[in-house]
C-alpha cells in the first residue's frame, strides 16, 4: 500500500513511481520520509523505483527557536516511560485539580477541523507518547469521562497505568480520507489525530502552569527539511517555509489560491508545491 497523501504524491514522481507500483491508500502520516508505504503491515519507506527499506522515524529538525510542545520530543529515548517520568511525565496530572482539568478540557473544544494532523500526532505519539496520555487523561478528568487511548498508545499507557488509572483501547487514531490533492491546508479527516496533538498542547500547558503561545506546523513538500517545527502564534506560511530551510533550490513556490498566500497564518498541516508540478501531478 503506497501512501496516497500529497507529500508523497509529489515524491512518488520524484522516484519514477507509476499507478501500478503498489495500491494507493489514505495518507499514512509519516509526510517527512520519500514515500511512505505498509506491506502486510510493515512500515516501509519507497527510496526508489523497486527499492523499499523499513521505516525509522527520523529525527526531529532543528527548531527554530526555543520549543515548548516539542520540548522533549527531541531527546530519542522519550518514548521509554522512566525516561519520560525523570523528565517530569504526569507529574501536572497528579497534582491537577479537577476545576483547573475541566478548564483546561474546555480550551480543546469539539473536533478539530479537518486538516492533515495526523502527520502532527504521529511525531508526537512516536517521540513523546507520555505528553499526549497526560494530555488525554487530564482532558478526560476535565470531562468526567472515561479515558480512551488510541491503539498506537496502549503499550505507553500500559507502562504508564499507575498515573492513567483505568483506560479502554480503542481502534487507532489515523482513519483518514484521501480527500482532494490541492490541500494547502490538508482535506483529510483527521479528527482524532488533530486530538493528539491537543492533549499535548494542554499537558504542556498544564505543566507550566498556564497556556504557551506556540503553534505546530507540519510542514513537508518541496522543502529542503520536512518535519513538524513548533512556531510562535501568529506565524505566516512564510516563516513555516523557512523554518524547514527554504524550497528546493531552483523553485518556485505557487501557492494553489490566494487564501493560502505567503503572509497567511501557517497551518497545522503546510503542503509546499511548485508551479513545474502542475504537469506532473
Amino acid at each position: 500500500m503506497r501512501c496516497d497523501g500529497p507529500a508523497c504524491r509529489l515524491r512518488a514522481g520524484d522516484c519514477g513511481l507509476g499507478a501500478r507500483d503498489g495500491e494507493a491508500t489514505g495518507c499514512l502520516g509519516r509526510c517527512d520520509v520519500p514515500v511512505a508505504a505498509e506491506e502486510a503491515g510493515r512500515a516501509l519507506t519507497i527510496v526508489a523505483r523497486w527499492r523499499l527499506e523499513p521505516y525509522q522515524a527520523p529525527a526531529l529538525p532543528a527548531q527554530p527557536g526555543a520549543p515548548v510542545i516539542l520540548r522533549d520530543a527531541g531527546f530519542r529515548d522519550q518514548a521509554d516511560f522512566a525516561a519520560a517520568r525523570r523528565r517530569g511525565a504526569y507529574g501536572a496530572l497528579a497534582k491537577l485539580e479537577v476545576a483547573r482539568a475541566a478548564e483546561l478540557a474546555a480550551s480543546v473544544g469539539e473536533r478539530a477541523p479537518a486538516c492533515a494532523g495526523d502527520f502532527a500526532a504521529r511525531v508526537l505519539c512516536e517521540r513523546d507518547p507520555h505528553l499526549v496520555l497526560e494530555g488525554l487523561a487530564i482532558v478526560a478528568r476535565g470531562r468526567g469521562t472515561p479515558l480512551r487511548v488510541p491503539a498506537l498508545l496502549a503499550d505507553a499507557a500500559a507502562a504508564a497505568r499507575e498515573h492513567l488509572g483505568a483506560f479502554d483501547v480503542h481502534p487507532g487514531a489515523f482513519d483518514v480520507d484521501p480527500g482532494a490533492f490541492d490541500v494547502h491546508p490538508g482535506a483529510f479527516d483527521a479528527g482524532d489525530g488533530a486530538e493528539l496533538v491537543q492533549a499535548a498542547r494542554v499537558a504542556r500547558a498544564a505543566g507550566l502552569g498556564g497556556a504557551h503561545d506556540t503553534i505546530l506546523c507540519a510542514v513537508s513538500g518541496d522543502v529542503l527539511r520536512p518535519g513538524l517545527y513548533e512556531l510562535l502564534a501568529g506565524a505566516t506560511v512564510a516563516e513555516a517555509i523557512a523554518a524547514a530551510g527554504g524550497v528546493v533550490a531552483g523553485l518556485l513556490v505557487a501557492p494553489p489560491s490566494p487564501a493560502h498566500d505567503l503572509a497567511a497564518p501557517a497551518p497545522r498541516a503546510l503542503v509546499v508545491t511548485h508551479a513545474g508540478r502542475a504537469q506532473l501531478c
